[in-house]
């Protein structure tokens, strides 16, 4: 029998987004990071720019008051390791020339569940990452419906 999936993934994200970033100062799957010179040598600028798909993409990056935020979203609680993720993000983005304006900005990395965690969050604040729950009531039936499995995350029951 097929399984059947409910995407609430970019649902989430757009609503978080808008609840707590002004209208233009986010973008949605930017591709972040500095393709080796030797990768493009010899090709043309289109080739170039077909190049970005082997770039990162974070979930989002937002901006205000000189401050980039680097967002990334799960949905299921046993997705905590992203916040790992988030790392190699920030590093990719100031080596992107795309992205030079933001050099002079702090920078935060967060981490956004539907779900509380306390491994999640003692893994996120052991590597400067904030952890934020954001789960609106319209996602809660879809949550309440993942199997247990799903539900309970890797590494709850570990000290």
């Amino acid at each position: 029998m097929a399984r059947k999936y409910t995407q609430i993934h970019d649902q989430l994200l757009t609503e978080f987004l808008i609840e707590n970033f002004p209208a233009g100062n986010y973008i949605i799957y930017p591709r972040v990071g500095s393709i080796k010179e030797e990768h493009l040598e010899g090709l043309t600028e289109s080739e170039k720019m077909a190049m970005s798909p082997w770039k990162l993409r974070p979930d989002a990056i937002a901006w205000r008051d000189n401050t980039l935020y680097i967002i990334e979203l799960i949905v299921r609680a046993n997705e905590w390791y992203k916040y790992a993720k988030l790392i190699e993000y920030e590093r990719a983005i100031k080596m992107d020339p795309l992205y030079k304006k933001f050099l002079d900005f702090k920078f935060e990395k967060w981490l956004v569940s539907t779900e509380e965690n306390e491994f999640a969050k003692r893994q996120c604040e052991a590597f400067g990452v904030k952890f934020i729950k954001f789960a609106p009531t319209w996602a809660l039936p879809y949550l309440a419906s993942l199997p247990k499995r799903k539900i309970r995350p890797y590494g709850e029951i570990l000290e």
